[in-house]
């Protein structure tokens, strides 16, 4: 089985959702089957941190760079919101580490909106100034600089 695995993954998984499907506890390949159902729940906290962090940039840039507002801006995080709002509705469990998400992907939008030109890394807090559920908010923007 695991030979399979390592050579036709998607043979490996149609043979073990088929074995699934029997009941068939024999035919299952109970080691790569528990590391891969692990992978699908890191990858759903990894698109919701994604989410998070193109949506963190983009406010980002909304406050930095009035000058360079655009639709395009405004549609990217309205996208952003809708996919980190539905990334949480479809995964209940997710919204325990919201926060934890949240923060982690915070460092990283920051070091990404530093990137932008005229804009340095300090200008950041080195935390959020709000949580992660405003952000999601349709009707959230961030004041201007002060």
């Amino acid at each position: 089985m695991g030979k399979l695995y390592d050579s036709d993954f998607c043979g490996w998984t149609i043979q073990r959702a088929d074995a699934l499907k029997r009941k068939s506890l024999n035919d299952l390949d109970w080691e790569n089957l528990t590391e891969e159902i692990e992978t699908l729940g890191r990858s759903e906290t990894r698109e919701l941190g994604g989410c998070y962090r193109l949506l963190l940039l983009h406010l980002r840039r909304w406050q930095f760079q009035p000058m360079q507002r655009s639709r395009s801006w405004k549609a990217a995080r309205a996208v952003q919101r809708k996919d980190a709002s539905q990334a949480l509705a479809d995964n209940p469990s997710l919204k325990r580490k919201a926060d934890e998400i949240f923060a982690a992907t915070y460092e990283l939008a920051r070091v990404d909106a530093a990137q932008e030109p005229g804009v340095k890394f300090d200008t950041f807090p080195p935390t959020a100034p709000y949580t992660c559920a405003l952000p999601l908010d349709q009707t959230f923007f961030p004041g201007p600089v002060e």
